[in-house]
């Protein structure tokens, strides 16, 4: 995959996070799996300590829109720890970019995602948009990206048939499963 250049430029804003506005923060969107353990990890910190070490990492879209990219796992904690305790103010640090296109969001995840690292299957939800024939393989296998109790993983079905051409990974299912093109 070719990388987009992604612009250095970001504001660090400082955001005081309560029950009035916890729900309005960020625009949560395209999220990759959320592990129950690490948010009550990250709630019991919280909890002890009254703030975070890491910052989030946003993209500013609009007045009325600012994307999370890194921080999911932080912002479940926040909103558990708010339930929790309802009088409980929480500042928060924030890297502010703005107006990026998808490859850009995708690329500042990854330089910025220090906590909870990107499993495989994270790999394949954040660049689900880019796999070509990506949707068709999902309803033709079918399979979903971190599997069901019905339907199993994506990348464990396909994993060892995948062929890189061109820089780009990808099955061809238009004429049955695994006819690989080479």
């Amino acid at each position: 995959m070719k990388k987009a250049h992604i612009a250095p430029d970001y504001k660090m804003v400082q955001q005081i996070v309560s029950k009035a506005n916890i729900d309005t923060l960020f625009s949560l969107t395209d999220r990759r799996q959320i592990r129950a353990t690490q948010v009550e990890k990250l709630c019991s910190l919280l909890m002890r300590n009254g703030h975070f070490e890491d910052i989030f990492v946003t993209n500013r879209i609009s007045d009325k829109e600012c994307r999370l990219l890194d921080g999911n796992h932080r912002y479940e904690a926040m909103k558990k720890a708010i339930t929790l305790d309802q009088t409980m103010t929480i500042v928060i640090w924030i890297a502010e970019y703005k107006n990026l296109t998808p490859i850009q969001e995708k690329e500042v995840f990854e330089k910025w995602n220090i906590g909870t690292k990107m499993t495989a299957d994270d790999f394949v939800k954040v660049w689900f948009d880019e796999i070509q024939y990506g949707e068709e393989m999902i309803n033709k296998i079918p399979a979903s990206i971190y599997g069901t109790r019905t339907r199993p993983k994506l990348k464990s079905i396909v994993g060892h048939y995948i062929v890189t051409r061109d820089g780009r990974s990808y099955l061809d299912v238009r004429m049955g499963f695994g006819r690989l093109v080479t």
